[in-house]
């Protein structure tokens, strides 16, 4: 072809496009990114909204799940009196737990932490409108001499009558000192 020019786009124009079809994949996504929990045999959809501030405390899965037959100890609620991690892989249930209800389970892993070191962890369920159907506050301290990789289950009771539908989060943050983590009182 002779004399005839294609048009081309600025490079202003790309980025404005592929800005608007990030976006709309972004809240397509969200808005398929949905927990959906039912009562009986457990099952959900989506995906974990995690915000872990702890390089040595990360997520492995998330599932739902049902609290065990036999309840895991509760994590401690106080600041000044944290659950000590375990030498080996074991659970806790973050809040009152009744077993067999259904809930939400996080498997940790704790990885290179230091020693002797205090953590506030805070796991929710949030319905459709993002406000808390279930949630914890707990506080852990790491053993003085970690033992390397361990995994830690916590699992957060949403009830025998389970919602459905919501977004599960959870949020690591690291303490300055034992009891002086930033939600302590």
């Amino acid at each position: 072809m002779t004399g005839r020019r294609r048009a081309r786009l600025p490079p202003r124009a790309w980025i404005a496009i592929l800005g608007a079809v990030a976006a709309v994949a972004f809240l397509a996504g969200d808005g398929a990114a949905q927990l959906t929990i039912v009562a009986g045999t457990e099952s959900a959809t989506g995906s974990a909204e995690s915000a872990a501030a702890v390089l040595w405390w990360s997520v492995a899965t998330f599932a739902v799940d049902t609290v065990p037959a036999t309840v895991p100890g509760s994590a401690s609620t106080s600041a000044v009196a944290p659950s000590g991690l375990p030498a080996a892989n074991g659970s806790f249930a973050a809040g009152a737990a009744t077993a067999l209800d259904a809930a939400v389970r996080w498997d940790f892993v704790e990885k290179n932490a230091p020693g002797s070191t205090e953590f506030e962890l805070i796991v929710l369920l949030l319905n459709g409108t993002s406000v808390p159907v279930a949630g914890a506050t707990v506080y852990f301290e790491t053993q003085a001499s970690p033992p390397g990789p361990i995994t830690v289950s916590v699992f957060l009771d949403v009830g025998s009558a389970a919602p459905s539908g919501g977004n599960a989060t959870e949020l690591a943050v690291q303490c300055a000192s034992i009891g002086s983590c930033p939600s302590a009182s």
